[in-house]
């Protein structure tokens, strides 16, 4: 199961390992990094950034926006939940850190 605190530690490890000059190639240590994201990516990248100020020396966010007219009841349908209260019967056996949507009207509404 991909969980967005994975994602978010990945784009983590990943912007380090740039900053440090790995994958660059003959290019070497960059000066500065700016980390682009879009839709669920930028929210990614936002919450990396939020998390840790220094990662990266900015952002470009597309397809994504921290406020609209009707942001509330659109975010609602993305509120996770704890997977095992939301169904135990089908993921009793996972800890809480596992989250699925809210219910299937939740899901359709995402």
């Amino acid at each position: 199961m991909n969980q967005a605190s994975i994602q978010i530690a990945i784009l983590d490890e990943l912007a380090n390992a740039v900053k440090a000059g790995n994958y660059t190639g003959s290019i070497g240590k960059p000066k500065s990094l700016v980390l682009i994201g879009h839709s669920l990516g930028s929210a990614l990248v936002a919450a990396a950034v939020t998390a840790s100020p220094s990662l990266a020396d900015g952002i470009i966010l597309t397809g994504f926006t921290f406020s609209t007219p009707n942001a509330a009841g659109f975010l609602q349908g993305f509120a996770p939940r704890i997977a095992s209260t939301v169904n135990s019967a089908k993921w009793s056996d996972l800890g809480n850190g596992y989250f699925t949507a809210n219910d299937i009207y939740a899901d359709i509404e995402a």
